[in-house]
């Protein structure tokens, strides 16, 4: 058996070392006007340190809590209802209180004759 030939690969070309800047870095930083004054007065802590972990607001045996969902379904279906009657409200009107289609005849009653004024005696 033949022994496998390897092709030997070239280096890749090594990549000159940068040449020294002409000028050196330098790093300005600007000066302050005045100098700071000193603290005359500690800071103010607003808050003592607690010796307890924070935690969140408590839940109490008597309270309700709604999810948030709940409460959005709710008001879909309030406002739902509120449509609705207001459509009921149109609908009643329009049937019941309309003026009807059809001339309904009115019974012609003669006018009740009045009494002759009573003449008085003139004498």
């Amino acid at each position: 058996p033949a022994e496998p030939a390897f092709i030997p690969v070239p280096a890749p070309p090594q990549e000159p070392a940068p040449a020294p800047s002409l000028f050196p870095d330098l790093r300005v930083e600007p000066q302050p006007l005045r100098d700071e004054p000193p603290l005359l007065v500690p800071p103010v802590r607003a808050e003592p340190p607690s010796v307890a972990a924070e935690r969140g607001p408590l839940i109490r045996r008597g309270d309700v809590v709604l999810p948030r969902t709940a409460v959005v379904l709710w008001s879909f279906f309030v406002l739902l209802a509120v449509v609705f009657a207001f459509s009921a409200g149109l609908l009643a009107g329009h049937f019941l209180w309309a003026a009807s289609p059809i001339p309904t005849p009115t019974p012609q009653v003669a006018p009740a004759e009045a009494p002759a004024p009573a003449e008085k005696d003139r004498t």
